[in-house]
């Protein structure tokens, strides 16, 4: 749990740089300078997302050892349904805080481009990629879940 951790602990970090980078953007034409806010928040969600992931994979690989070790050492039934339940919720948990940080920087991304006057395509474009984002994160965390349940499955029926 302490790497998982120590990246998602960072993501508060990574937004608050972002926003201030956001906001350091050299004036320019509202285009150019759209173009550049809406790419570099593109570059930070998908970058969150990519480390969420891994997170959740992390957790979840842990999580399937744990169970796997448990199982060896006879732990009933209840106990390994409990480890599973907490581990579920430990990977979910951390999809949920990359997923709110992948908001933040969106909904940041936004009222910059909205007060620079840019294009509803570029506001268009970061919506989606935090959609796209979004989805991968809820794509994989189901994957870890799967993942789990099967460790879960094969302990139980061991």
């Amino acid at each position: 749990m302490g790497i998982a951790m120590t990246r998602l602990g960072s993501f508060r970090f990574q937004v608050l740089l972002g926003a201030l980078l956001l906001a350091l953007v050299p004036m320019g034409s509202a285009l150019g300078q759209g173009e550049m806010i809406a790419a570099r928040c593109i570059h930070e969600m998908r970058g969150i997302g990519h480390r969420t992931n891994h997170a959740v994979n992390s957790v979840a690989h842990r999580g399937i050892h744990l169970i796997a070790a448990l199982d060896e050492q006879g732990a009933s039934d209840d106990q390994l349904i409990a480890a599973a339940n907490r581990i579920k919720e430990r990977l979910h948990a951390t999809a949920r805080r990359g997923a709110a940080a992948v908001n933040e920087v969106a909904e940041a991304c936004v009222r910059r481009l909205v007060d620079a006057g840019a294009d509803d395509a570029l506001i268009m474009r970061v919506n989606q990629a935090r959609e796209n984002v979004l989805g991968a994160i809820r794509e994989n965390a189901a994957g870890a879940t799967e993942r789990v349940n099967m460790a879960l499955h094969r302990a139980l029926t061991n």
